[in-house]
């Protein structure tokens, strides 16, 4: 336990530190600015201290309830969720406290009896008060650490009382509501305190999944070509084709499979039914279905476009034997994450790749196809299916890195049992066995019991 805890201090950023001191200052410029000063309530353990304060002796301030609720909730939640969490939550907490204080009890500001900035009006200072803490917490949750405990309380309880985790937070905050509305003996205030709570749960989900978020777009087509072409030409990214019948026309017609970010979502519609007005259209958001159901079991990473340095680094690093919790991370075929990375021993068990990786439809790639046509009638093999296995194999790559390591690699894609891929798979997969929603638990199961 000690040489975990030393390991995930080691890890421990300069880059990190910096962005939650921002978010700790951001976080207490909005509660001590907007919501303290009418009697407005954050969320979780921020708006227990905030009630706390108010009927409680002068001297047990705001800033001294943060520091003595949540700091023991953090150390509790060590062993689940590492040093490195637990370490920079202290510390987030710490500056929120501070900031808090220096607001409110040293700095030239009277926040004693209305908002320095919006006055007494109540839509205002839960809109802005909202928002501002909103983006102090999705900082600290962005940045490796939490505003809050309430998380850990959450974590901790919610699968003994078969909820969820967001069903769990949601019930606290109606209690605490209801609470706070009897103490107070008004329902203004905490009815109030929902707009705050729904500002901020807004502004967190942008900071923490950025504005281009993906979504999968499913589009059902009898014009597969020209609109391949003039998505690929209009966004480069990657695309996938599938061959689809209609049920009820018994007609041909293609699936495509294509990820776009939120902004794109419209121009993309557009483009498809320019060229084919009867095409059909579906948005998927993999992540948040997974996400969802699996909430209470697992921690989900998400890789985003444009990631910096800093920002892998991050993303690797939360690839640690400290934890107790799984983690799954949703990456790009082929992408940064793709090759190059060594995740050895209990850092990474398991893959799962979905598609066989084929890539886009392009005239560098029509060319390549029709050369090799001409040449051995393999063109589509050079042109498309080797790049993509070649992906999928770096992929499954990332599982096995030394002698000792094991793991499990699902391949999720009838095309997978063809003779054509069939033929490329390394030796060492001799082994491996057919599965469907039906059987894999019971394979995955059975391979970990014979380990």
């Amino acid at each position: 336990m000690t040489n975990k805890i030393l390991n995930g201090i080691r890890k421990i950023k300069p880059l990190n530190i910096l962005v939650l001191t921002l978010a700790g200052i951001i976080n207490a410029f909005g509660v001590t600015l907007f919501l303290a000063p009418v009697k407005l309530y954050d969320s979780g353990i921020s708006g227990t201290s905030m009630l706390i304060s108010q009927v409680t002796p002068e001297w047990c301030s705001l800033s001294l309830i943060l520091i003595v609720l949540n700091i023991p909730i953090f150390l509790f939640g060590l062993k689940r969720e590492g040093a490195s969490f637990t370490f920079y939550s202290i510390y987030t907490v710490i500056i929120y406290s501070v900031s808090a204080y220096l607001i409110t009890d040293v700095l030239p500001i009277d926040v004693s009896l209305v908002s320095p900035l919006a006055g007494t009006d109540l839509f205002l200072c839960a809109i802005f008060g909202g928002v501002i803490s909103g983006c102090g917490s999705g900082l600290a949750l962005r940045f490796g650490g939490a505003m809050d405990g309430m998380e850990i309380i959450a974590v901790v309880f919610a699968k003994k009382l078969n909820l969820s985790i967001g069903t769990f937070v949601m019930i606290f905050n109606v209690i605490l509501y209801i609470i706070c509305g009897l103490v107070i003996n008004s329902w203004v205030l905490p009815l109030y305190s929902i707009v705050t709570y729904a500002a901020a749960l807004k502004t967190i989900d942008f900071i923490i999944e950025g504005f281009d978020r993906s979504k999968a777009a499913f589009i059902i087509t009898t014009k597969p070509r020209e609109v391949c072409k003039a998505l690929s030409d209009t966004f480069e990214n990657g695309i996938t084709t599938v061959d689809a019948k209609g049920y009820y026309s018994d007609s041909k017609k293609t699936m495509i499979y294509y990820v776009v970010n939120r902004f794109q979502v419209g121009k993309m519609k557009t483009i498809v039914h320019n060229i084919d007005p009867k095409a059909y259209i579906s948005l998927n958001d993999v992540a948040d279905i997974y996400c969802e159901k699996y909430a209470d079991e697992t921690e989900l990473m998400l890789q985003k476009n444009n990631m910096s340095e800093a920002e892998r680094e991050e993303f690797l690093d939360r690839f640690s034997e400290e934890s107790d919790r799984t983690l799954v991370a949703f990456g790009i075929m082929g992408g940064i994450f793709g090759e190059g990375i060594d995740l050895k021993n209990d850092r990474l068990i398991g893959a799962i790749v979905v598609g066989t990786g084929l890539p886009q439809i392009s005239n560098e790639r029509t060319i390549l196809k029709d050369y090799y046509d001409a040449e051995n009638g393999c063109g589509f093999d050079y042109a498309f299916r080797y790049p993509g296995i070649n992906k999928v194999l770096q992929a499954a790559g990332r599982v096995i890195r030394t002698t000792e390591d094991t793991g499990v690699i699902l391949l999720l894609d009838e095309r997978f049992w063809q003779r054509e891929y069939d033929l490329l798979y390394p030796r060492e997969w001799s082994d491996r066995k057919p599965c469907n929603i039906a059987n894999v638990g019971k394979l995955v199961a059975d391979f970990w019991e014979q380990i």
